[in-house]
């Protein structure tokens, strides 16, 4: 029973289970058809370098704000060249990141590890999380949700020690440049402030 109180056994199940459901994925072409092209494979502007940087930072692509998606596929890009194989991974790699912070998030309001995990793993398993999770150019909801599910960690341990957090900030700073949809995270952040001191 005792080892059913560790938090990394659970993180380590959750992990196991998603590198299994989605293990198959990584080998998938770049999906062409969809996104993937204007994102990643035929997207002039990937390339890891100043000019392409400001220029995200100055301008939207496809009528979405997304400057840090799009420096985290140059960043693929750079590292791994053309191969779908490793940004499916990166992709898969953040999806288990926000897992895991959801994991910590809901244990760190209160609920018991076992309860934590199921919650995690609802949220995780959720069907529409797939598209996300195995299309490369919706790197930007898996980047922002592990990046606003950080914050909202960072800032609950935060709040209980009655201090501001820094990484917290800045973590939704980093979600709101991943997809807009993020911009939703100051108000929930406020809400769960208002909520933790009653």
């Amino acid at each position: 029973m005792e080892i059913l109180k560790r938090r990394s056994l659970w993180i380590c199940l959750l992990v196991l289970v998603l590198a299994g459901i989605y293990s198959a994925s990584l080998h998938y072409p770049f999906l062409n058809r969809w996104d993937d092209n204007s994102y990643v494979t035929c997207n002039e502007r990937l390339a890891l370098n100043w000019d392409n940087v400001s220029f995200y930072f100055r301008n939207a692509k496809d009528a979405l704000y997304t400057p840090a998606t799009m420096l985290s596929l140059m960043l693929d890009r750079e590292l791994f060249g053309m191969n779908p194989f490793a940004y499916r991974t990166h992709n898969l790699l953040l999806f288990m990141a926000a897992t895991v912070f959801f994991f910590l998030l809901v244990r760190e309001l209160g609920t018991r590890n076992p309860i934590a995990f199921l919650s995690a793993l609802l949220w995780a398993l959720n069907p529409q999380k797939v598209e996300s999770v195995v299309w490369i150019s919706e790197r930007k909801d898996v980047l922002a949700a592990a990046f606003a599910i950080a914050s909202a960690w960072f800032f609950v341990r935060a709040l209980r020690k009655d201090r501001p957090s820094v990484v917290a900030t800045l973590l939704m700073v980093l979600a709101i440049f991943s997809k807009p949809s993020a911009l939703m995270l100051p108000g929930a952040l406020i809400l769960i402030a208002l909520f933790d001191r009653d």
